[in-house]
């Protein structure tokens, strides 16, 4: 959750906020089960109590946790909060923003139950496929400006909590074990490139328009620009980045950010058409195909691992599906 090495600046920053040394390893323990891959709603829950019992100013950076926990006690099986939407129907997960007079921004209560949606439907060997997108005429504008002020306002812990979890839910949607699909109309812009960034499919409409406009707020993409030079190219990234200029649906999908461009009237039905394809296939051998795209990636390559790729092609011959 903090970079190796910066443990004295922590005790300081901690002790400032009335904590003791091994206040800091506690909550530094909680804060790793809080954002670690495997954690879902029953370690959100304990990740919060210990927290909150810590100490009382940590009760500010948990209001997202308590909003989510409370929303999920509520539903256990289609949870939303009043901003975001997430279900399961017939293998598709859904996940859906839901503050369209707002343009779908984010802030900290939209965050968490993404990450809690992404981290359940992971573990649920019935999804096959996710599905991303929002409600109203754009698909996402980014960081709520109102949550970024209070941020700036607040103590450094708590952006550091706050770009954790942006962190957080990227890396989940990079490695989601079934095919990840964004449906995008409209505006998509600043932190919502790195969504689309880390989806395996993006189809977005021919007026769409794709914004890295961070710049312009004096404000960095940090945590999305790694995604973002890697399906994009670090050239124009670099453009994108110091320009802050948009781009049209065209120009995004010659430079992979999207993957396929609609007109409006037919968005939907080519979203339902790669969606059923997906369900068409066999879901062991999507799975394995996620893990081998993983794994084969530059940073990620191991020619030490090639024997495990092996047995895992081996196993995808022999699978149910293959025989038939």
């Amino acid at each position: 959750m903090f970079r190796p090495g910066s443990r004295v600046a922590k005790m300081l920053q901690f002790q400032r906020q009335g904590l003791n040394g091994a206040a800091v390893d506690q909550f530094e323990s909680v804060g790793h089960a809080i954002l670690s891959r495997e954690s879902g709603w029953a370690r959100m829950q304990a990740g919060y109590e210990q927290v909150t019992e810590i100490s009382p100013v940590m009760h500010s950076s948990c209001n997202s946790m308590t909003l989510c926990l409370n929303t999920h006690k509520q539903q256990q099986s289609d949870y939303m909060t009043q901003s975001i939407e997430a279900s399961l129907h017939n293998g598709v997960a859904s996940i859906i923003f839901n503050r369209p007079q707002q343009g779908n921004i984010y802030d900290e209560d939209v965050l968490c139950a993404f990450i809690v949606a992404l981290d359940d439907f992971a573990q649920d060997d019935s999804v096959r496929v996710l599905h991303i997108r929002g409600t109203g005429k754009d698909f996402c504008l980014g960081a709520d400006p109102e949550w970024m002020r209070r941020i700036g306002d607040s103590p450094r812990y708590e952006s550091t909590l706050s770009a954790s979890q942006i962190s957080r839910m990227l890396e989940t949607l990079m490695h989601f074990p079934v095919p990840t699909l964004a449906e995008v109309q409209g505006k998509a812009q600043a932190g919502a490139l790195g969504i689309l960034a880390c989806c395996d499919y993006v189809i977005g409409t021919e007026s769409s328009c794709y914004h890295m406009n961070e710049i312009h707020h004096a404000a960095m993409p940090v945590i999305s620009t790694p995604y973002l030079i890697r399906v994009m190219g670090e050239r124009t990234v670099r453009a994108l980045m110091l320009t802050g200029a948009e781009i049209d649906s065209e120009t995004a999908l010659r430079h992979g950010l999207i993957q396929e461009r609609v007109p409006e009237t037919v968005l939907r039905e080519r979203v339902q058409a790669r969606i059923d394809h997906w369900l068409s296939l066999s879901p062991v051998t999507l799975r394995q195909a996620k893990i081998v795209l993983t794994h084969s990636t530059p940073e990620n390559f191991d020619p030490d691992r090639s024997d495990e790729l092996a047995d895992l092609l081996a196993s995808t011959r022999q699978s149910y599906y293959a025989q038939q």
